[in-house]
Formats: C-alpha cells, sequence, structure tokens
C-alpha cells in the first residue's frame, strides 16, 4: 500500500514537473532563389541536408542565384 501510494506520489510529480517544459520546433530556413525571367523560388534548406545542397539545387536544377535566406 505504501509502495503504491509513494508511486502514485512520484507520478504526479513527475508530470508535474513536466508542464513547465516549452517543447517547440525549430524554425525553417528557406534559400532563396532568383530565377531568370520567373518568380522567386524559395527552397528549403533541411530537404537537401545543408546550405550548399540547397545551393546546388538553385543554381544547377533551377538555373538560377541564391539571393539570401528566409526564416529561423
Amino acid at each position: 500500500m505504501i509502495r503504491r501510494l509513494f508511486g502514485t506520489i512520484l507520478l504526479a510529480l513527475a508530470l508535474a514537473g513536466s508542464l513547465h517544459v516549452t517543447v517547440a520546433a525549430a524554425p525553417k530556413v528557406w534559400l532563396v532563389c532568383e530565377v531568370p525571367n520567373a518568380l522567386d523560388v524559395n527552397i528549403l534548406i533541411d530537404s537537401f541536408d545543408s546550405v550548399g545542397g540547397a545551393r546546388r539545387q538553385c543554381k544547377e536544377f533551377w538555373h538560377g542565384e541564391p539571393a539570401g535566406f528566409i526564416g529561423g
């Protein structure tokens, strides 16, 4: 009986303590790619694992120039 009471109190304290923890996702960062004769293309950097991969996507696939970042 004492063990059950102690377990319940411990669980209640753990749940009460976890309410104060804020969990937030990191904001996404996009590379702005200026494509000639078209609208700007925003490339999600996380999709290419690095800024270099996103820049390569901009230059080789879209034939554009990286212009900066948005988000984050």
